[in-house]
């Protein structure tokens, strides 16, 4: 995309060699590219200069992608750059206004759509989930728990867990049970 502005339209000078490089022989793929952007971001977080530039490509390489609402908010964080360093670039600013606008309408058109469809998910019940270990790391000492577990049900101790607990319930509720003398 051709933008007023060199910011937006030149590599910036503030880059190693190295990154230079890369953005002259960019990969093929746009996960790749992507992926490089966000690189370049992180590592030229400091440099006020280089942020829009990249910025502006990585929402460049979203918006390819089919993802506008993800890459807006790409759009906005270097127009907001681009203010800060007083440079103003209608062509830039007309774009993100019209893809701000689309995401808007499909959004508005989606919400819409769904307050006509009824909700359904199919139910199913709380012990065929297969949380907490479906997490990609379980909490510290949730194997030791989980033994601890299987040898309790396997003893069938689980009927006598239930009666303790019933009758610790009932020891508490009566501890602090209320009577006609204590209230108000």
């Amino acid at each position: 995309m051709s933008y007023e502005s060199s910011v937006l339209q030149d590599i910036p000078t503030g880059l190693s060699t190295e990154d230079h490089d890369k953005l002259l022989h960019l990969p093929a793929s746009s996960k790749a590219r992507v992926l490089l952007y966000e690189e370049l971001l992180d590592r030229y977080s400091g440099d006020i200069n280089a942020q829009p530039y990249l910025l502006v490509q990585l929402a460049d390489e979203i918006t390819a992608l089919r993802c506008p609402s993800v890459a807006l908010g790409f759009y906005n964080k270097a127009r907001s750059t681009l203010t800060s360093l007083g440079i103003v670039d209608d062509t830039f600013n007309a774009r993100v206004q019209k893809l701000a606008t689309e995401v808007n309408e499909q959004t508005m058109e989606k919400l819409q759509k769904s307050r006509l469809l009824p909700y359904h998910q199919k139910w199913k019940p709380t012990r065929e989930y297969k949380f907490p270990t479906n997490l990609p790391h379980l909490p510290l000492g949730s194997q030791e728990v989980r033994e601890r577990w299987r040898e309790l049900t396997e003893a069938n101790s689980t009927g006598a867990y239930l009666r303790k607990l019933a009758i610790e319930t009932n020891h508490i509720e009566g501890v602090f049970l209320l009577t006609d003398e204590a209230s108000l």
